[in-house]
């Protein structure tokens, strides 16, 4: 929706995309809140006549007087501009913010490679939080583990040319991840 000539003014319905594309492919959908947003558009252009016939005045924001029509069609009209400034918004994070986890979710799925199927003793046991990743890992394993996040890592180096992930080998708890523990760099040669 714009809103050319301002507050006050005839708001206009520009049909929005349907989704947002990360550059690595993942797809965010605003079908549904298109939808929302369309049906609030389309009453408060047209709202019952019910609403329309009342004899009620409104006075909205100091001096100005709207009919009670008016004054719903208003809250219809910013109900749906706060949906879609909330889709701007996400549609803006998921950009920057997909990447990261779906890089991060390549790195755990690589990890879990390590694991034999079946019955075995649990060799690696990665967790994603948010954007970090931690891993139980078997003492016969560790090195092989780094390798997996540095193969997959650099796999994204011609995407994201400053790419580069902090790894832990050894840690007794997440606290440590801060100062303290041995951190193995995985990073652009012109970063280390």
């Amino acid at each position: 929706m714009k809103q050319p000539a301002g507050i006050g003014s005839q708001v206009i319905w520009d049909e929005p995309d349907d989704f947002v594309e990360s550059f690595l492919g993942f797809r965010r959908y605003f079908t549904l809140e298109n939808k929302i947003c369309r049906a609030l558009f389309d009453l408060a252009r047209k709202p019952p006549k019910g609403w329309r016939n009342q004899d009620v005045k409104v006075n909205r924001s100091g001096a100005r007087i709207q009919t009670a029509g008016g004054a719903v069609a208003s809250a219809l009209y910013g109900a749906a501009f706060q949906i879609q400034a909330a889709n701007m918004r996400a549609a803006a994070n998921h950009e920057i913010q997909s990447p990261g986890g779906q890089i991060t979710k390549h790195v755990q799925r690589a990890i879990w490679d390590i694991q034999p199927a079946g019955i075995h003793e649990l060799l690696v046991g990665p967790m994603n939080a948010h954007d970090e990743l931690m891993c139980s890992t078997h003492p016969t394993v560790i090195h092989q583990v780094t390798e997996k996040v540095r193969t997959v890592v650099e796999s994204y180096r011609s995407k994201v040319p400053l790419i580069g992930m902090s790894w832990f080998e050894a840690m007794d708890n997440w606290a440590e991840k801060k100062d303290g523990a041995e951190k193995v760099k995985i990073r652009a040669p012109e970063m280390m």
